[in-house]
């Protein structure tokens, strides 16, 4: 029986181990230099007074050009080499850092985190080349060896990050600047000499295959581009939501107080929410349709949480809450008599809804005098045949 036999050939060359070491090691400080960012979020929010959607933009804009830029810096090298990105996008990482460790204001916060981004951003596309370039064709082992020192930094980033800045105050940020001076030492000491032969040996490839010239924005076709800037988008949404409802736990695990204590947490006035569904107020039916005609009501002490707007159309697929009708006031009374205001200064024309309920409960006199509990609403409606 004859058989044939297939071999998969690779490029032949040399591995260099000295550079696939040194690309390793500088991931590692650059990565290291970006995950120190989200560490000390619980830090500037204290100094600053940050919101926590003032968080997310710090994070929105770092992830814009950490993110975004590569695979557009990517594409573009592959066409026209350009070795010199990758100290330009260092001295960007060090300008950001240095930046961040003098900042007193939120904006010039925004412009550190984007200057960090873009030497993130630069410094990858640059750094994966070289990787390929002195892998002598074993790329699966040199891209793993590259992904390696990129995941260590990531790993050792929030550990460096608590024991340098945190508890020590924001101008300690600075040190993280000899990180990346080291990074631009090893480049210069040892890849620079190789990069130049490479970049020119792609440089002559790429023209070689250059057929016709193409869109810089072609990239955009790309599906990978868009998986990532997904990724990265759902991270974003992901760590600010982590951050919101976990801050008493970073707080803590940061060694931060808080900003207020137990003793200064008081109770006052009272609130009410009705949660306006669209149903019938007396079987509960759902009511799906088109919304004719929507006002929502207004004055102190207020609010409405909404997207209804005028001819809106309510699926019959999902829950049948279309809006929260909230108010506060200095008394249980006050709140009451604000929300019955509220109730009747309340339109939605088209479809049905619970806000006559809403409206008789407001004036039932064991509501008024308090004390309900979970069977209220089961007794009240057993009681009012409607």
């Amino acid at each position: 029986m004859n058989t044939t036999a297939t071999t998969i050939s690779r490029p032949h060359g040399e591995t260099v181990m000295q550079i696939l070491g040194a690309v390793a090691l500088v991931h590692l400080l650059n990565d290291l230099t970006q995950a120190m960012l989200p560490s000390i979020y619980p830090m500037l929010k204290a100094e600053f007074g940050l919101s926590f959607t003032q968080v997310g933009l710090i994070t929105l804009t770092f992830q814009c050009t950490a993110s975004l830029l590569q695979p557009w810096i990517g594409h573009y090298t592959d066409k026209h080499p350009k070795p010199f990105l990758l100290p330009m996008g260092m001295v960007a990482t060090l300008i950001g850092v240095l930046m961040m460790s003098f900042a007193s204001t939120f904006p010039s916060l925004l412009v550190s985190a984007a200057l960090i981004g873009v030497g993130s951003s630069t410094f990858h596309p640059e750094a994966s080349r070289v990787a390929r370039a002195a892998s002598g064709g074993r790329f699966g082992f040199a891209q793993s060896l590259f992904q390696v020192g990129g995941n260590a930094g990531s790993a050792l980033g929030p550990v460096l990050a608590a024991a340098v800045i945190i508890g020590r105050g924001q101008g300690n940020i600075a040190w993280f600047a000899l990180l990346v001076l080291a990074i631009m030492v090893i480049n210069r000491d040892a890849l620079d000499d190789r990069q130049g032969e490479w970049a020119h040996q792609a440089k002559g490839a790429a023209s070689a295959q250059a057929a016709k010239p193409e869109h810089p924005m072609a990239f955009l076709k790309l599906p990978s581009v868009w998986l990532c800037f997904s990724f990265f988008f759902w991270s974003t949404c992901a760590l600010s939501a982590i951050q919101t409802f976990a801050s008493p736990a970073m707080q803590s695990m940061y060694g931060l107080p808080l900003s207020v204590t137990q003793d200064e947490v008081k109770f006052e006035g009272h609130a009410i929410e009705c949660r306006i569904n669209a149903e019938d107020s007396k079987t509960f039916a759902p009511s799906p349709g088109r919304v004719t005609d929507f006002h929502q009501p207004g004055g102190l002490h207020v609010r409405v949480d909404s997207a209804l707007y005028d001819g809106y159309r309510i699926p019959p697929y999902y829950d049948s809450l279309i809006a929260k009708l909230i108010v506060y006031g200095d008394t249980r009374e006050q709140a009451i008599a604000r929300m019955r205001t509220a109730l009747l200064e309340t339109a939605v024309e088209g479809i049905s809804t619970n806000i006559p309920l809403h409206a008789e409960l407001m004036v039932d006199a064991k509501f008024m005098a308090g004390g309900t509990n979970i069977h209220y609403l089961e007794e009240w409606l057993s009681q009012h045949k409607r």
